[in-house]
């Protein structure tokens, strides 16, 4: 939608990266989408879910980086750091993910569905969303999205075999 451009535009900006990006690691963004009004999931299915997807996402990437949400509890982020899952690092401290960007050396970036990926169109990186498949009613509500994701080369995973 002609709004969705609007938003894009006044979000992007063009990033000058510090360090080279490496086609094998990524960035995993977290979304704290059980404290959505309504909860599209539980805290306990949120976290099963990272569990699954950083343990996919960490086969296929020498190294994922992990932001957690300013707004994540801290017992989600303690539970994912106790999983020792091969090949990922954790992002500690409650950065603005677009005032570290430029530091990280991720070719990707992967969220469900983020304004940091959008502000993250303008970085060079290909950016990776994964709304599809946490709920249908998620399917419905960020729909608007699609275009706008299409238009900046964004790729949009709809289950896990995309991965």
């Amino acid at each position: 939608s002609y709004e969705g451009h609007i938003e894009v535009q006044c979000f992007s900006r063009k990033f000058k990266n510090s360090v080279t990006l490496n086609e094998k690691h990524a960035i995993f963004l977290s979304q704290p989408f059980y404290l959505s009004d309504p909860g599209y999931l539980s805290i306990k299915s949120y976290t099963s879910l990272l569990v699954k997807i950083l343990r996919v996402l960490s086969s296929k990437y020498e190294k994922v980086f992990v932001k957690f949400h300013p707004n994540d509890y801290s017992e989600l982020i303690s539970q994912i750091s106790v999983k020792a899952i091969p090949n990922i690092e954790l992002i500690e401290g409650k950065y603005i993910f677009e005032n570290i960007l430029n530091r990280l050396s991720a070719k990707y970036i992967i969220s469900f569905n983020s304004n940091a990926l959008l502000t993250s169109f303008g970085s060079n990186r290909t950016t990776i969303w994964y709304y599809k498949f946490l709920s249908q009613q998620c399917k419905i509500d960020f729909e608007y999205l699609d275009n706008i994701i299409s238009e900046n080369n964004g790729i949009i995973i709809e289950d896990f075999e995309q991965i």
